[in-house]
């Protein structure tokens, strides 16, 4: 009697383990298919999501608008916003720069592609290209959102910035002294308040003096009179100092970069695309494009230069694009980090 009965107990805590065993296969099973969708389990059985925030800082200056008059960045743009508008993870920031910066949108918001304010009608088409403005402005709204994102949301956050131009930072201007005129720095055109002089269609020095064969030479340029320019030009300038020129560019890259250990960000990216004049063999993208290139100074290896390098320190990816022809923005990498 006493053998059946441990007979039966030993029968009993077999099939108790049995159906445990299950039940922990069945839970894992579950949670491994829950994280394909891109989503995580949080530790109070939430589910956590991967935002991605893209940042379009758009070239609006007087070129692009002559080169790019039938608005085929506007309707890439409208392309990438259409593919992820109905995905919750994404959110959008758009810039447009020029003489003038324009924050088209309040932060990141929701688009979905109709928006006027930041798909409708174009400015004035004689600005120029402040490259420094506009990346500066980039910062400041990444660094703000970052300031108001919960910690455990950042560290899950993508930032892609995408940077879209035809040339290259125009006008360039360099530090000046008014007084004495001894000293080095001094310039007669020197502003009395920005103490800067700027001069536009600067030409990079390609003989050799500077690194890498890229440094402003403003001095082949036209003079300009900051007074006389419309109302927020250069309004990130700090007096006496060098702006808008390859350094200055290059150095913004660099604290966007930044912005991804210094607030514990998932991932930071700074992207550019170059709309060129001309196709790989040289052929131009339209018949204006020998006197636009005249007329605005757009020198193509001195763009490509800025802009790869500007990705290189913005450990992003750089593509190419031809007046006249397609551009597909998709191309770039939006994807989260989740899996």
């Amino acid at each position: 009697m006493r053998t059946v009965t441990w007979i039966l107990l030993i029968i009993g805590a077999a099939l108790f383990l049995l159906v445990g065993l299950e039940s922990c296969s069945a839970s894992s099973t579950s949670s491994d298919a829950g994280n394909n969708d891109g989503m995580d389990a949080g530790g109070d059985g939430q589910e956590l999501t991967y935002p991605v925030k893209i940042l379009f800082v758009i070239d609006d200056s007087g070129s692009m608008q002559e080169l790019d008059s039938d608005n085929r960045r506007v309707e890439a743009v409208r392309s990438v916003v259409q593919e992820y508008t109905d995905d919750a993870g994404y959110t959008f920031g758009a810039i447009g720069f020029s003489t003038l910066i324009s924050g088209l949108t309040n932060g990141f918001v929701d688009l979905d592609g109709t928006e006027s304010n930041v798909f409708g009608p174009l400015g004035a088409a004689d600005g120029m290209t402040d490259m420094d403005a506009a990346l500066g402005t980039a910062l400041q709204m990444l660094e703000n959102d970052m300031l108001a994102t919960d910690a455990a949301e950042l560290a899950r956050t993508k930032y892609v910035v995408l940077f879209f131009s035809d040339g290259t930072p125009d006008p360039i201007c360099h530090g000046c002294v008014t007084d004495p005129p001894s000293d080095p720095d001094y310039s007669p055109d020197c502003h009395p308040d920005k103490l800067v002089v700027c001069r536009a269609g600067a030409d990079p020095d390609f003989l050799g003096e500077c690194p890498d064969a890229i440094c402003g030479t403003p001095d082949k340029g036209t003079l300009l009179d900051l007074d006389q320019l419309q109302d927020g030009m250069l309004s990130m300038m700090k007096p006496g100092e060098d702006y808008n020129d390859y350094p200055q560019i290059i150095a913004l890259a660099d604290a966007i970069s930044a912005l991804k250990a210094e607030h514990q960000v998932g991932d930071v990216v700074l992207d550019a695309g170059y709309l060129n004049c001309y196709d790989a063999s040289g052929n131009p993208g339209t018949a204006r494009c020998d006197e636009a290139m005249q007329a605005y100074k757009l020198i193509p290896a001195f763009a490509r230069k800025v802009m790869t390098d500007m990705v290189a320190h913005g450990n992003g990816s750089y593509h190419e694009f031809v007046v006249g022809q397609g551009i597909d923005l998709l191309q770039f990498d939006f994807s989260p980090l989740g899996p």
